[in-house]
């Protein structure tokens, strides 16, 4: 167990590659503050080492030192460590260098204690080459804004009175959610929806509540899916609805030129497939169906459940929260 006092000490004689000279830091043959510190950070590892569980390690994450005498080559010079505080996983030390005419460096030095495997393979990730070939987008919320509360005071307006029992900003309810699941028809909906609303509520009007449920796409989000349809990449869309609201949509989509019928490689519709997200179901037959492996897809949603989901398919996946910057979201994705 590690445990406050904890004390190191690490000798060493001063050679040619130790140098200012020769490690970039300076333009005088003398023992290089990069070299001292690297000795004192050498110290305080070793010290606290063997008590450490197995798989462990620490890494350097502050240096405070001053530097305070010069020390020629051929000298002999050490450094002291005693661990004075400790906070969770965070060590602080207390350090001193000397050589052999007394104290040529002190101050203290911070280090964490880290699983190795895990960091070492986090560290790793930064060199990995993104090799991303297709960006499978969610609709609502990402390639299009939602506005629940109109779309609630527009229904409640025909008498639906109580539509929150279906309508749900995310994952619909009920009929409304059978029909997204491909449970129930059109008809059926219609008939039920119908039920629920003053008498010479029609189709129409319903729709036109749909419709008040979302604007968009933006011009900016056509040009932005253009560009990475140029660029080379798939461009597909997995969303959790229903054949009425694709219906109404896909006009809007083609205003901006990215008709969901004619522009999208695939259109991957929770109603027409009868799953949905987050059932891992769904995110299988996108993968086998688009025909990349899952790591060459890129998945973005609004739905942490939904991103999670699509990270245990194997994809990448990122959460993306309505009103950031979608192109700036992607661009860093892709890096």
């Amino acid at each position: 167990m590690i445990e406050i006092g904890i004390k190191g000490r690490q000798d060493a004689v001063v050679q040619e590659n130790m140098l200012s000279t020769n490690v970039g830091s300076g333009c005088v043959k003398v023992f290089a503050t990069p070299m001292m510190i690297a000795l004192i950070e050498k110290t305080a590892t070793l010290s606290v080492e063997p008590f450490l569980e197995e798989g462990q390690s620490t890494v350097g994450t502050l240096v405070n030192v001053a530097h305070l005498a010069a020390t020629p080559v051929g000298m002999k010079v050490y450094a002291e460590t005693e661990l004075i505080a400790i906070d969770r996983r965070k060590l602080t030390f207390k350090v001193s260098a000397y050589d052999e005419k007394g104290l040529i460096g002190e101050g203290t030095h911070e280090r964490f204690i880290i699983d190795i495997a895990k960091f070492q393979s986090k560290a790793d990730e930064k060199s990995q080459k993104c090799n991303i070939k297709a960006i499978v987008f969610d609709m609502g919320g990402v390639l299009i804004d939602l506005f629940y509360d109109r779309c609630v005071a527009a229904y409640k307006a025909l008498g639906f009175n109580d539509i929150c029992d279906y309508l749900d900003p995310c994952h619909q309810k009920g009929i409304y959610g059978d029909m997204e699941s491909g449970k129930a028809s059109e008809d059926e909906f219609y008939d039920f929806f119908l039920s629920k609303c003053h008498e010479g509520t029609t189709r129409q009007d319903i729709d036109a509540c749909m419709k008040s449920f979302y604007e968009g796409p933006s011009e900016k989000t056509g040009e932005l899916l253009k560009s990475l349809k140029q660029k080379g990449y798939g461009i597909y869309m997995l969303s959790n609805n229903n054949p009425i609201m694709m219906r109404i949509c896909d006009s809007d989509f083609k205003k901006v030129g990215i008709g969901i019928s004619d522009f999208f490689d695939q259109a991957f519709i929770s109603s027409s497939m009868k799953m949905m997200k987050p059932d891992a179901a769904i995110f299988n037959e996108a993968i086998r169906q688009i025909g990349l492996n899952a790591n060459e897809l890129l998945f973005i949603d609004d739905s942490q459940v939904n991103v999670s989901a699509a990270q245990r398919a194997g994809m990448n996946a990122i959460l993306y929260t309505p009103g950031e910057d979608l192109a700036q979201v992607i661009e860093k994705a892709l890096r």
